[in-house]
């Protein structure tokens, strides 16, 4: 989970980082964050933040970012976590 791999590669500078395009407001996003107990700050943003990643083709859509804060891989969907945490992996080093 993104929970997993904030505590597993956080402290070699890697962070998750969520932006939430729900319309339904920050108390939906709280709620979530409570509930699921998430350990990774999650940002309110709008379509045109967005598009500012080259927009969202489907839900979820994750992006790993390296430090220069080039967009290095896009996934739209369901990713499973050791293709992930290989990524990671492979920007970290």
């Amino acid at each position: 989970t993104l929970k997993k791999l904030q505590v597993e590669y956080g402290p070699q500078g890697f962070s998750v980082l969520a932006l939430s395009v729900d319309e339904g407001g920050p108390q939906i996003v709280e709620k979530l964050i409570k509930l699921e107990k998430i350990n990774y700050p999650v940002l309110l943003a709008d379509r045109s933040t967005a598009d500012n990643f080259g927009g969202i083709g489907g839900i979820p859509t994750s992006f790993l970012v390296n430090a220069q804060g080039n967009i290095v891989k896009r996934y739209t969907g369901y990713v499973p976590h050791s293709l992930l945490e290989n990524d990671i992996k492979a920007v970290l080093q």
